[in-house]
């Protein structure tokens, strides 16, 4: 495993920029001279980081819309806790990738990408879709597994059951808990409840720091033996909480399903049973809106036309929710018609 390029501060830095506010938020919301403030330093909050592990704070919230009828709610944590976080994540950057990089299956890079200010490169939703095509490509039946409200119901005691084994960290709460309450998955669980007031259930939805612990936790899971053994990078692969696992035969899918639903169940999540089935592998296509979206222009030289481009990509949008019956349907906008505006459709809006 290659070192880090990143000195502990910088990589620090790159985790408070880019890894902490939710990317759905405004533009002109963000964390940069909080990321820089610490960076220069680095030695005096590193120093605060056992307490502010201990802290207990709560985070404000902020609703985004989604491309289904409702709002996703994202956290936005006291900087505070989420300094702790980071802090610790920069610690044991070099564990969390090794355990990470053991699973074959996810989607996550834990490469760093400092051109970007990235700490870790991310999700890599493109190649998920490869993967996808591939999968239906070579194997008759696909089990498609989803955990139902992942974020908000995993239980934080659990990322040391992931990196320790669940029977490890059991033993050691009876037998030796100083010795459990020193390990670093252990901190990492105190540090996410310090986000959320001290509670043990949920993890904060919105910071990629999330994600990294998310799949720090997902790790834990996949290495159980009675799933593993259909985990493999050649039938299966994983987008967070979401699981795509190629099958040459109905019957160990089945297997699998019961498998993955009581690993779920140890780690104290449940499955998704309307998101999760296994379906034969049929022609794969993406849908006709997302086409759409994807071949709309948009200039980056002419103003003029970058405002043009806009508009058509807002009337795309109220079409879609229309015929979708989405939030512009709920909203009790008029079906759009030929030659209208953007700024017309706009104007029920105002």
């Amino acid at each position: 495993m290659k070192a880090s390029k990143l000195r502990p501060r910088d990589f620090l830095q790159c985790l408070l920029s880019t890894a902490y506010l939710p990317e759905e938020l405004p533009p002109t919301v963000t964390s940069r001279e909080y990321s820089e403030f610490c960076r220069r330093n680095y030695a005096l909050v590193r120093a605060e980081k056992d307490k502010l592990i201990k802290l207990a704070t709560s985070y404000d919230t902020y609703s985004a819309p989604r491309n289904v009828p409702g709002r996703r709610a994202l956290a936005v944590v006291h900087p505070l806790a989420q300094l702790g976080v980071s802090l610790l994540i920069t610690e044991r950057r070099a564990e969390i990738r090794s355990l990470l990089k053991k699973s074959g299956t996810s989607l996550y890079d834990v490469s760093e990408a400092a051109a970007q200010a990235k700490a870790f490169a991310g999700l890599d939703f493109q190649k998920r879709r490869t993967l996808a095509a591939k999968l239906h490509s070579e194997k008759p039946f696909i089990l498609q597994a989803d955990i139902s409200r992942f974020f908000y119901t995993a239980y934080t005691h659990s990322i040391p059951w992931a990196v320790l084994g669940k029977e490890k960290a059991k033993e050691l709460l009876r037998t030796n808990r100083k010795k459990l309450n020193a390990h670093w998955s252990n901190k990492i669980d105190e540090a996410l409840q310090s986000c959320q007031s001290r509670e043990t259930f949920g993890i904060p939805v919105g910071p990629d720091t999330s994600r990294v612990l998310a799949e720090l936790l997902l790790s834990g899971v996949e290495t159980d033996k009675s799933l593993s053994k259909y985990l493999q990078p050649t039938n299966a692969f994983r987008l967070l909480d979401d699981f795509s696992i190629g099958f040459d035969n109905e019957a160990d899918a089945r297997q699998a399903l019961r498998a993955i639903r009581q690993v779920l169940w140890r780690y104290n999540l449940q499955l998704n049973e309307e998101k999760t089935k296994i379906i034969t592998s049929p022609l794969i296509f993406r849908e006709k809106w997302k086409l759409d979206f994807d071949k709309a222009p948009l200039s980056q030289i002419d103003p003029q036309q970058q405002l043009r481009d806009i508009e058509y990509l807002v009337d795309l949008a109220l079409n879609a929710c229309f015929e979708s019956r989405g939030n512009s349907g709920s909203m009790g906008l008029p079906p759009p018609k030929s030659g209208d505006s953007s700024r017309r459709h706009l104007s029920h809006l105002a």
